[in-house]
């Protein structure tokens, strides 16, 4: 209405009739192009629950509640990789993931992404969702992706299938996907490929060497052309000539570790070593995680670009991983101190 009224105004006399008699189809056609863009998108909602599951149906199917149990049993933490899957992580399912929807992570992590993904810059879908079957398998056993979950096959012969559905959707009629599709919905069958990657790289290791970098553009595309076993041996870093120290020189031929506690906001291993290490821990880097070392802050480089990496000297230590965000040093977000007034 503004627009047109300006219009109006500022047309001469003789061009104010016309656009007058226009208007009412002028907004007829608005009205119309703002419903179809309305109903396309409800469209759009509605086909992914009846084709894939609602928020919560799809990570409560008994395929997914067996794979968190065979995650919870596994005795160390391990990550699943999510493709063509619903557009939400699968965190409050007890699966922690590497995929699903972008927006939730850092940039770290998305160029880290990026990279499993051969996608080359801001490339993704539209969106957002992890979509490619050609994805950097080194990278994602360097994450420490021991399963991978999809709605459509992985044809990948480095993969192990231990689930695939009953029945293929694509060689079904239209009928036939909509009857699999509420069986699916309203029952229990399964419409997931569930893999296991059995070259997966353990959550927490030492490397005897680390290779260096001027940036992390750098690194990234040194990492996405390196072989698993070159990722494993080499904690890749960004360390530029005019560092102000010198850079982790490990020189151990032994290290162990024992991991005591692995919670949400706190992780602690027993380490010993008969040397100066590099150890990597593939958590997400952050700020506001603190590393200590038998109560000392030691700090945590960026290794890999997305992960975290601490020297540990020759012996026997406890390391600590402490979240620490600035909310928690104010009080009064403390809501269970407050409610229950323990002050």
């Amino acid at each position: 209405m503004v627009i047109s009224a300006i219009a109006v105004n500022l047309w001469p006399d003789q061009g104010r009739g016309r656009l007058a008699a226009l208007k009412p189809g002028i907004f007829a056609a608005l009205a119309v192009m703002l419903f179809g863009y309305s109903v396309a998108a409800k469209l759009d909602i509605v086909g992914t629950w009846v084709f894939r599951g609602g928020y919560s149906a799809v990570y409560a199917k008994p395929a997914m509640r067996d794979l968190a149990d065979r995650l919870a049993g596994e005795g160390e933490p391990f990550r699943a990789g999510v493709y063509y899957l619903y557009s939400t992580p699968l965190q409050a399912y007890g699966i922690e993931t590497i995929g699903g929807w972008y927006p939730f992570f850092s940039v770290r992590n998305r160029r880290y992404l990026d990279a499993v993904n051969n996608f080359k810059g801001t490339a993704m879908s539209a969106k957002g969702q992890i979509i490619v079957t050609d994805f950097n398998l080194p990278l994602l056993s360097l994450a420490n992706v021991k399963y991978l979950v999809s709605f459509k096959p992985l044809p990948r012969d480095d993969l192990e299938t231990i689930l695939q559905p009953r029945q293929r959707s694509w060689e079904l009629t239209m009928l036939g996907k909509l009857k699999l599709a509420l069986r699916y919905n309203f029952g229990p069958e399964n419409k997931y490929y569930i893999y296991r990657n059995p070259d997966v790289l353990p959550r927490f290791f030492f490397t005897p060497k680390v290779r260096l970098f001027q940036n992390h553009d750098e690194m990234l595309k040194a990492m996405a052309g390196a072989g698993l076993d070159e990722l494993r041996h080499n904690a890749f870093l960004v360390w530029p000539h005019n560092a102000e120290r010198p850079p982790p020189k490990p020189g151990n031929k032994s290290a162990n570790f024992s991991l005591v506690s692995y919670q949400s906001d706190t992780i602690i291993l027993d380490v010993e070593t008969d040397g100066r290490s590099f150890l990597v821990a593939t958590n997400s880097y952050s700020p506001y995680w603190k590393a200590y070392v038998n109560g000392v802050e030691t700090e945590i480089l960026p290794a890999y670009h997305a992960f975290w990496g601490i020297e540990v000297g020759r012996g026997r230590h406890r390391v600590e991983w402490r979240y620490e965000p600035p909310y928690k040093r104010v009080d009064f977000l403390n809501l269970h101190r407050f409610w229950s007034f323990r002050w």
